[in-house]
């Protein structure tokens, strides 16, 4: 799947990790980093988070979804410091934006690419059954009390707490609808990161950084909300009219 996707879609993706490369190179250049390795892995990170984003959307929607997939993952931080209100975005651009693109906490998100390629490569029930699992375990260890306790904090930080939860439930039942089977991989993939940050608390937005190992997973689901609407009738298949007849 990878090597088709990259040969039909070559100059897209390509343009996709230039992109990322600019979005890490910028963050890097104005935020707090972990160091000058920590930067080049993120920006050796880049290139393969891209191609294994779409190449795993490309097993639930087209190669057009797989690449809005992949342009999502570059743009997902960004649009994390828009959701953010502005008393919030500072804390956010600082303690979270560097370990969603690998400059801070690298091996957070090194992981959860590397979860995408699993998820890629293997069978798509093992798949299902490693989303499933993540987040079984994610639920015994840490139950749902943190999740409660995340809501003084959202709301005190972020546009709307219902509309990231209808973009999640959404997301994850678009995804559900078109491949059952990759949709319970990467649904569970992002409700275990969820549990673990929720786990380690809110304050200096460790939440927000929590979630660097599953951004792959945010980006596949929020490109899936594309796939709840409903396809246009093919132009060859419409009814003549009276004077085609």
């Amino acid at each position: 799947m990878v090597p088709e996707l990259l040969r039909r879609q070559r100059v897209a993706v390509g343009a996709l990790v230039a992109a990322d490369l600019v979005v890490v190179a910028l963050v890097a250049a104005t935020q707090p980093t972990d160091g000058v390795i920590s930067v080049v892995a993120a920006l050796v990170l880049a290139p393969v988070a891209i191609a294994a984003t779409a190449a795993l959307a490309a097993r639930i929607g087209s190669d057009r979804f797989a690449l809005g997939a992949a342009a999502v993952y570059v743009v997902l931080p960004l649009l994390g410091n828009r959701y953010m209100l502005p008393t919030y975005r500072g804390t956010f651009d600082t303690r979270a934006l560097p370990s969603l693109v690998g400059t801070q906490h690298t091996l957070v998100l090194a992981l959860g690419i590397a979860a995408a390629v699993a998820f890629l490569l293997a069978p798509k029930a093992l798949a299902a059954a490693g989303g499933v699992l993540a987040f079984v375990v994610t639920a015994a260890i840490w139950q749902f009390a943190g999740v409660g306790q995340l809501r003084p904090g959202l709301h005190e930080s972020v546009w709307s707490i219902a509309f990231i939860e209808w973009l999640l439930l959404a997301g994850i039942l678009a995804a559900l609808l078109r491949a059952p089977l990759l949709g319970l991989a990467v649904g569970g993939w992002l409700s275990a990161a969820i549990l673990w940050g929720a786990h380690r608390g809110y304050g200096d937005a460790v939440f927000w950084r929590s979630l660097a190992v599953a951004v792959p997973a945010g980006a596949v689901l929020l490109s899936s909300l594309a796939l709840l609407a409903p396809r246009l009738r093919p132009a060859s298949s419409r009814d003549p009219s009276p004077s085609e007849r």
